[in-house]
Parts: structure tokens; sequence; C-alpha cells
């Protein structure tokens, strides 16, 4: 599994709804394990971008990548990841 990056200066948002709060990014292969690291990610108020698999979706996350170590929202991610996958294609 790999979880993102978002800085150590950016605090979670419980309060906030989740789509105002800053997202983190997660791949991984096994669902159970996504579910339970998503379920804690919610719980210290931050919101769950699943990236995909391991391999694909840690590809996303790399340094040099567009949404590497970036403090956004999920909208923002969206676009992001959407944007990249339209050009790789």
């Amino acid at each position: 599994m790999k979880i993102g990056t978002i800085g150590s200066g950016r605090k979670g948002r419980p309060a906030a709804p989740p789509e105002d709060r800053l997202v983190i990014f997660l791949a991984g292969d096994d669902p159970e394990a996504k579910r339970e690291t998503a379920r804690l990610i919610e719980e210290i108020g931050f919101t769950l971008f699943d990236t995909g698999s391991l391999r694909e979706g840690g590809r996303r996350q790399e340094p040099g990548s567009p949404i590497y170590n970036r403090p956004m929202t999920v909208e923002q991610a969206r676009e992001l990841v959407m944007h990249e996958q339209d050009v790789t294609l």
C-alpha cells in the first residue's frame, strides 16, 4: 500500500465536510486494507483519494508527479488525475 504525503504543517479538519478537507492519496491492491486505511484517513480529518492499484496508483504519487506532496481538495485532485489520464492515453 502507498499513502501520499501532504507536508508536516498540514492539519486535518474532522469537522469540515469531506469536499472541503485536504486529500490524502492512497494506492493498493488489498481492498480490506484500503477500507481500513480510508476510515483512519477520514477519522483524522482528511478525505481519501484512491489512485487505484499499487502499480498504477503508486506511480501517480511518485515525486515529480502533479499530485506529489501538494495540498488540494478532492475536486482539485480529480481534475489533476483526470488530466494526467488524458495526457497518458
